[in-house]
């Protein structure tokens, strides 16, 4: 998973316009008489807000919620016989985050967990995180 995201912050509230993108590769089921693969790559934007709950000049604990629109494309082989069916689109994602962030001089640390939600395909996601952020 890469995320970007730029934002502002005014006192304990932030808000960020992200850009993710996620891609993954796995076995759906195996057996002798047939093996199938898929993968899936995800391109989002979304935009956040979070919130301060805690907070010293160098620790914060924070919550977020986010919400934006998810590009994706699936594709399923069916090894033995070589078809691929492939489905595209777009639909809705949402986020609920919490984590901690390590605050210096111009440098902030986050330490997390993110939840992932989108609407097609139906996929339910819980990322740790561990993430950079330069403080202008």
């Amino acid at each position: 998973m890469f995320n970007f995201a730029a934002g502002a912050q005014k006192e304990r509230w932030r808000v960020e316009l992200a850009y993710q993108e996620r891609a993954t590769v796995s076995e759906l089921f195996s057996s002798l008489l047939t093996q199938t693969m898929a993968s899936m790559e995800q391109h989002a934007f979304l935009l956040n807000g979070y919130y301060d709950v805690l907070s010293s000049k160098y620790l914060a604990w924070y919550i977020g919620a986010g919400a934006g629109l998810n590009a994706y494309e699936k594709t399923i082989t069916y090894q033995t016989s070589g078809i691929e069916k492939i489905e595209d689109g777009f639909s809705s994602i949402f986020g609920a985050f919490t984590g901690v962030s390590l605050n210096f001089e111009h440098v902030g640390i986050d330490l997390g967990v993110d939840y992932y939600y989108t609407y097609k395909p139906n996929l339910n996601s819980l990322v740790p995180k561990i993430g950079l952020r330069v403080i202008f």
